[in-house]
């Protein structure tokens, strides 16, 4: 795969990235669902009012939060995953990812 991967820390990197990036956006951006610093659920919805669609999000997170999993869901995240299992299977997942969107 030829793919470029980029790490933000918080919401600001990552607004400073897109607009750097023109009208390219990304096909894909992952974000630990516990991470304080980059406020995913307040931050997913704004991504995807903004990315419209081509863009897809998942999420990771312990398996055990489920809570946590749903309300990612809720706030608009396309796929929520166990950390093991994301880490596991990073090639399986983004597979996975560019199949539904090539689907939608």
């Amino acid at each position: 795969m030829n793919v470029k991967v980029e790490f933000v820390k918080n919401e600001k990197d990552l607004t400073e990235r897109l607009s750097n990036n023109g009208d390219g956006k990304p096909s894909l951006i992952i974000f630990d669902l516990n991470n304080a610093n980059a406020k995913p659920l307040t931050l997913i919805p704004k991504l995807k009012s903004k990315l419209k669609k081509g863009t897809s999000i998942i999420g990771f997170l312990s398996h055990v939060q489920g809570d946590l999993k749903q309300k990612a869901h809720e706030v608009g995240c396309d796929m929520v995953l166990a950390a093991l299992r994301f880490l596991a299977e990073p090639a399986t997942v983004a597979a996975q990812t560019w199949r539904n969107r090539a689907g939608s």
